[in-house]
């Protein structure tokens, strides 16, 4: 797996405006920073889950599809 390409991805992801930035504006501006701050801490470890499920499951298919390949061929 190349890391760079896995970290430029993050980057990117991480700073653009998407439906999770859109919801936290919002909450900031409807229910204070407070409940803004709760959300974002949840958005933030749900991401970060996302991720490292991501990478767990694209090194498992890297070392499943050679086989698969050999079982079609």
């Amino acid at each position: 797996m190349n890391i760079t390409s896995f970290l430029i991805y993050c980057f990117i992801v991480t700073f653009t405006p998407g439906p999770t930035n859109l919801v936290i504006l919002s909450t900031v501006h409807n229910m204070g920073t407070k409940k803004a701050m709760e959300y974002t801490y949840g958005a933030t470890i749900a991401f970060g889950l996302l991720l490292v499920i991501s990478a767990i499951l694209n090194t498992m298919l890297v070392t499943i599809i050679p086989k698969v390949l050999i079982v079609m061929q």
